[in-house]
């Protein structure tokens, strides 16, 4: 099927709380930009869903390896851009850090994609990502002229620097001699206050009014009680006349620094335009994967029919966990065949009917737009064209509309839609708010017109009639919403197959309705139709304890699991408590190499250093003894080892009988026989108090139980294969040289264990001391080959790669014996 956009009136969206929604998800996001971008254009569709869904696989994706999606803070670049690319005016300083923030943001979102394999784990992110603009030249000119704290740097020109030059020394001066004359006695009586201080942009002192012709300069400006005049001393104001000629000369070069980076800007307008609206996607995205994250969402493959397993209506998911009752939910399950077309749900008010559209409805939706929704993963949403409801009660005072003439009207555009394109219709108190018997009749003629056309249809009612017809025609299927007779409370699960009784009766006597009206009320009841709901309630407590009986069985199945779990844990144990032994073994027998060499070569050297001439036959037969004992002694464990493991005899099953113990090689433990199963092919055993079946071919004749000592013993010294999974590769970036020794000696230990062939450490560069440190551990590792620097041109990752060659056991064992 060809992608086409949603089809969803304002009625509809409403009806399933599409606005509620958006804004939950607003708040996710880290801009308020992006989540008023969320809030009234997400649903315009601005990008194609099966574009949108890729994007989102691949966030999640990423967030599932734990690659941190970096959060962006950004301004709308529109306002700066409008003054930009008006001919004759510029940017000031904070306009211009808003244009930054778009690209610093599109900067740290590259960031995401620093190594090879975040690229090949989301190739629709990265494709996408790499089609952006980049404006690095504009961002490195931004940084040129503006400080870290977004004052214009004094290297932003040479002219600049020169003039901020000058005037830093002209300010010098000016003060230094000021702050001589505060300081100078003969001034004591004419200096108001010994400060400095400027007045229309004049360096003065504050003077005596009476005192002023004793101080030469120029009179600034004077104190409001008119004691005091600030005069700028004649030595210095052609000082202060050259200051103020550098400070028009700064603001000019400044103008036209400004002007040449506002220009910078115009030329790349169109570019930022489109990394603010990538930008503001990335937000987003980021914001989708932690509401998944928070609500358990899942992106949900396309089928033919809707099937919704362990759904969720969102709102309320999120209404119930403020109120800290989560628990309290329930899970929707709606499993159709695909040859149904027309669901039509009964049962009791206030019971989850209507819920049950709702989370079908806002779950179809959020699917069409490419979005994860809160159900199974192994749940199929087709992809709908249309998705209509009528929902609630639509009177209109001001159309002149009736409830009834409004649900018409709804209906007629129902039945217009879902014969033009694959919908879905939700269609709630179908036949409602008029004579029951015309209601039923013209709500049965549109369900079985909805049964001809495409698409699926969800409808509530409690209408007999429509029960009766759902029951009657292939396409169409009753369904219930489960009742608890016994405390008259509705359980909220929907159950496909039958027909619900609506309970008022119970359910008006449950609210406490007066027992003289309920029985009034009984006598007024038509009896045929109130045998219809006694049927129909008998029939739901019936379902009711099935359910109870299957709901006992699947405890029962989870507990018999939780002990099949127990078990499989405990052998697991078993198999770790081996493998430590067989380990230790390992580097016992290592560590009797390792010290034979290091006395034979500590013989050798005694025996060079006694005498230069060659060793007496004597000498080297002692020599020879010393060496080879550690040795023998080693191989006479290993031989008696060996001998003393058990042969094992397999039973014959023909001859067992109940009662029998036998011993089962996969558990490693004695077991009673109960029955002989399947012709003699498996046994039905009891261990611990639990029964269980097991393959007749891995039992064996009772083995002598050993005891501890014994057990110790039976060690065997050759090297076997972890069954742990390694990985080839190994990143120490970041990590302290002593902290990366420790790991890498690890990880070698578990890659030869494991058997790896090539693995390689990823170190980085640096100052080299990590690099330096990896490559002593490897020269010293007894498993190691050989190692390499990666090589640019075999696109092996450069000097921050060394590619490592292991020895498999079998070379390891000859290279140990041919040593020794």
């Amino acid at each position: 099927m060809s992608e086409k956009s949603l089809t969803i009136d304002s009625h509809s969206a409403q009806a399933l709380d599409i606005d509620e929604f958006l804004r939950l998800l607003a708040g996710y996001c880290n801009s308020t930009i992006t989540g008023e971008w969320v809030r009234h254009e997400f649903l315009n569709g601005l990008y194609p869903p099966q574009e949108l869904r890729q994007l989102v696989a691949d966030c999640l994706k990423l967030d599932r390896l734990g690659v941190v999606l970096p959060q962006v803070q950004f301004a709308d670049p529109e306002p700066a851009l409008a003054i930009a690319t008006t001919p004759g005016k510029i940017l000031d300083r904070q306009e211009f850090q808003d244009l930054h923030t778009i690209l610093a943001s599109i900067r740290e979102i590259g960031r995401i994609f620093a190594w090879p394999e975040e690229q090949e784990a989301a190739p629709a992110f990265y494709a996408w990502f790499q089609t952006k603009p980049c404006l690095s030249e504009t961002e490195k000119a931004f940084r040129h002229v503006f400080d870290e704290d977004w004052e214009i740097r004094n290297d932003a020109s040479p002219k600049l620097a020169e003039v901020r030059y000058e005037i830093k020394t002209l300010r010098a001066r000016i003060n230094a001699f000021y702050h001589n004359i505060i300081h100078d006695p003969d001034y004591a009586g004419i200096i108001q206050e010994p400060v400095i201080v400027i007045r229309n942009r004049r360096y003065t002192i504050p003077i005596v009014r009476e005192r002023k012709n004793h101080f030469p300069g120029i009179i600034h400006d004077q104190s409001n009680s008119g004691k005091t005049v600030f005069i700028e001393h004649s030595a210095m104001v052609e000082h202060g006349n050259r200051l103020a000629e550098c400070e028009l000369e700064e603001r000019d070069e400044i103008i036209r620094i400004l002007t040449s980076l506002t220009a910078e800007v115009r030329r790349h307008a169109a570019e930022l335009r489109e990394l603010f609206k990538a930008i503001r996607l990335y937000d987003f995205l980021r914001a989708v994967v932690r509401f998944a994250g928070d609500y358990d969402c899942h992106l949900i493959a396309e089928g033919e029919q809707l099937r919704l397993k362990q759904a969720r209506h969102i709102l309320l998911q999120h209404r119930l966990r403020t109120r800290q009752q989560e628990a309290e939910l329930v899970p929707l399950d709606l499993e159709p065949d695909p040859a149904v077309h027309v669901i039509l749900i009964s049962g009791a008010n206030a019971g989850g009917k209507t819920i049950t559209l709702k989370t079908a409805g806002l779950i179809a939706v959020l699917h069409a737009y490419g979005l994860p929704v809160p159900c199974a993963p192994e749940s199929r949403i087709p992809r709908y064209q249309v998705i209509f409801s009528d929902i609630g009660d639509d009177q209109s005072l001001s159309q002149d509309l009736s409830t009834f003439s409004a649900h018409l009207q709804n209906l007629q555009r129902a039945v217009t839609l879902a014969g033009s394109a694959h919908a879905l219709i939700l269609l709630d108190e179908l036949g409602t708010a008029t004579d029951p018997a015309e209601g039923a009749a013209l709500a049965g003629a549109v369900l079985k017109h909805l049964n001809r056309c495409p698409g699926l249809t969800l409808a509530t009612s409690h209408l007999p009639q429509l029960k009766l017809l759902a029951r009657q025609l292939p396409g169409m299927l009753n369904a219930s919403v489960l009742f608890d007779t016994t405390c008259l409370k509705p359980l909220y699960r929907l159950v496909l197959g039958s027909p619900g009784a609506s309970y008022a009766m119970a359910i008006a006597k449950r609210i406490g309705f007066p027992q003289e009206i309920l029985q009034d009320a009984e006598t007024l009841l038509d009896q045929p139709m109130m045998k219809v709901e006694h049927m129909l309630a008998e029939l739901t407590e019936l379902r009711q304890n099935l359910e109870k009986d299957r709901e006992r069985l699947r405890q029962q199945q989870a507990r018999l699991c939780a002990q099949r779990d127990e078990l499989r844990r405990e052998q697991q144990e078993l198999r770790e408590k081996r493998r430590g032994i067989i380990a230790r073994a390992q580097q016992e027998a290592e560590g009797i190499v390792r010290n034979t060499r290091r006395q034979m070569e500590d013989l050798l050297k005694q025996a060079r250093e006694k005498s230069s001439s060659s060793p007496s036959r004597q000498e080297l037969r002692e020599l020879y003894r010393q060496v080879t004992g550690e040795e023998d002694k080693r191989q006479r464990h290993k031989v008696r080892s060996q001998r003393s493991r058990p042969k094992l005899q397999r039973v014959d099953p023909g001859r067992l009988k109940a009662g029998d113990t036998v011993f089962v090689e996969t558990l490693q433990e004695h077991v009673t026989v109960r029955s002989i199963e399947s012709g003699g092919r498996r046994l039905s055993v009891e261990h611990n108090g639990l029964t269980f079946l097991v393959d007749a071919k891995k039992c064996f004749v009772p083995q002598n139980k050993p005891d501890s000592q014994k057990k110790d013993a039976q060690v065997h010294l050759h090297i076997k294969r972890s069954d742990e999974r390694v990985p080839p590769e190994l990143k120490l970036i970041g990590k302290r040289v002593e902290e990366a020794r420790h790991e890498l000696e690890q990880y070698l230990d578990r890659a030869a264990l494991c058997g790896l062939f090539q693995v390689r450490i990823i170190h980085g560069l640096g100052t080299g001391a990590l690099q330096q440190a990896v490559h002593e551990v490897l020269k010293k590792h007894p498993a190691i080959q050989e190692f390499h620097t990666g090589m640019p041109d075999r696109d092996e990752g450069g000097a921050g790669v060394t590619w490592v060659t292991l020895q498999n056991h079998h070379e390891q064992s000859n290279q140990t014996r041919h040593h020794e």
